[in-house]
């Protein structure tokens, strides 16, 4: 019969050496035994691998005459692509710190085997990308997750930075108390959607700015009855719109739809009004995020209407005009 401390040795052995590239010999897991103390003979590996088959590992053999006998450990939770995705993600999301992504990336290598793990490596520099500098972010997300999951109300100071001091509490300290719904990730940065009693309404908040963050005994305030997280994601419009909720149409050049698919999605409705234009008409809210965005399509995207609207962007235009020349 296997011993099961030998047999727990061989299984990690063969996760920490092994995968579906790269395999171990039968001398190689006797010569590790060997050096925890057992004595292991070429059936007695036989065994421990039977008994580590059995219970559900997948651990292929290679068996050629006058070979000695190899075992690949090719029971991996991510192949090699979905852990490179996720890689890069680890890379280049904003929320972490530079030594939590490289503690993740570090992970997702024990993962995938030996093997892979020498190609798995980000294709963007972790000390390249804009990183936050809240080292306790996982255990915050951790914290909100379960407060989603009991539906209990969550209070927290929201950080901000100051020219001359740092990273302080916003508000002189002020502490937060929101109804948890959703985390969502957007553009490389982690954010709480919830309803916030200092707002009295559905808020969006940076989580890599939150700090000091407890889970309360009071149950969560129910979402709004037109609440949907989509719905809201759509009109917040990268996540920090502030203003009113409007129906708008822009002109929009031809070679423009995949820029209004990308932000607006399928809900944008496209009309094509001659060979070089089309209109497309959204919902967004009216805010400096949204007016930042379009300005960037100068000439190529062009708000028409509704009236007020344009005569607001034209406002902000020519401020920023003014506030150029000194004014």
């Amino acid at each position: 019969m296997p011993n099961k401390d030998r047999t727990l040795l061989v299984l990690q052995y063969l996760q920490d050496h092994s995968d579906g590239r790269r395999s171990v010999s039968t001398r190689d897991i006797r010569n590790m035994l060997a050096e925890h103390g057992h004595n292991a003979t070429v059936l007695t590996v036989r065994r421990d691998i039977k008994a580590i088959r059995d219970v559900g590992y997948d651990v292929q053999i290679q068996e050629e005459k006058g070979k000695l006998t190899r075992y690949f450990y090719t029971d991996r939770a991510l192949s090699l692509p979905e852990a490179q995705t996720l890689v890069d993600a680890g890379a280049a999301a904003q929320f972490l710190t530079p030594a939590t992504s490289t503690a993740v990336i570090g992970r997702l290598k024990d993962i995938v085997g030996p093997g892979c793990s020498e190609e798995l490596e980000p294709y963007i520099a972790v000390s390249d990308q804009v990183k936050a500098p809240n080292e306790q972010i996982l255990l915050i997300i951790q914290d909100i997750c379960r407060a989603i999951h009991n539906k209990r109300k969550i209070s927290f100071v929201y950080m901000t930075l100051d020219i001359d001091l740092g990273r302080i509490p916003k508000h002189d300290g002020h502490v937060y108390i929101v109804s948890p719904y959703a985390t969502v990730w957007k553009e490389d940065r982690y954010y709480l959607i919830g309803y916030s009693e200092k707002h009295e309404q559905v808020a969006v908040f940076r989580i890599d700015r939150i700090d000091q963050l407890k889970i309360l005994k009071e149950r969560l305030k129910n979402p709004p009855e037109d609440y949907s997280l989509q719905d809201y994601l759509d009109k917040a419009f990268r996540m920090y719109g502030k203003g009113p909720e409007e129906t708008i149409t822009l002109r929009c050049r031809r070679d423009m739809l995949d820029q209004i698919r990308d932000r607006f999605g399928d809900k944008a409705k496209v009309k094509k009004i001659s060979e070089e234009y089309f209109e497309a008409t959204v919902e967004v809210i009216l805010s400096a995020t949204f007016y930042g965005w379009l300005y960037q399509y100068v000439g190529e995207i062009t708000l028409v209407s509704p009236e007020f609207a344009v005569q607001q962007y034209a406002g902000r235009l020519q401020d920023a005009l003014d506030d150029v020349l000194g004014v």
